[in-house]
């Protein structure tokens, strides 16, 4: 699977914007990505101004919009009204991207074609072993 938008929301909370921006830089496996969009609402602790930079060691075409969302569904309506993508990931500036973390998705999604939707839980990550609720079992 490949052109893959990855939508990345933030505001304010600099220290969480830098790691997790940083993680998702490290992190992506940019060859199934097409686009990077960023959504920033009106930052005003200087996320935006790192925002700015970063984007520039992203590897692929990457597009920053600034404006008064408010929500992550006006952010959702006005990604999907100005982007023609079959598939995106958003990720907002509060969420740790572990290695390999598209790849994982995108091969469920292409495991199971009838998937329109998919989701992780808040404890995502790709380290081989049993749940923590098993664990010592």
């Amino acid at each position: 699977m490949s052109g893959i938008d990855v939508l990345y929301v933030c505001w304010n909370r600099l220290e969480f914007t830098e790691f997790t921006f940083e993680q998702l830089l490290a992190n992506t496996d940019w060859d199934l990505v097409h686009k990077l969009v960023v959504y920033d609402d009106f930052s005003t602790d200087g996320t935006l101004d790192y925002i700015r930079a970063a984007v520039d060691r992203c590897p692929v075409e990457n597009v920053v919009h600034v404006g008064g969302y408010r929500s992550v569904v006006t952010v959702m309506n006005k990604y999907v009204r100005a982007f023609d993508s079959p598939l995106f990931a958003k990720i907002d500036n509060d969420i740790v991207v572990p290695l390999g973390w598209l790849t994982d998705l995108a091969a469920v999604m292409d495991a199971n074609p009838d998937l329109d939707l998919l989701g992780t839980q808040s404890a995502f990550t790709n380290t081989p072993g049993p749940p923590p609720s098993q664990e010592g079992s």
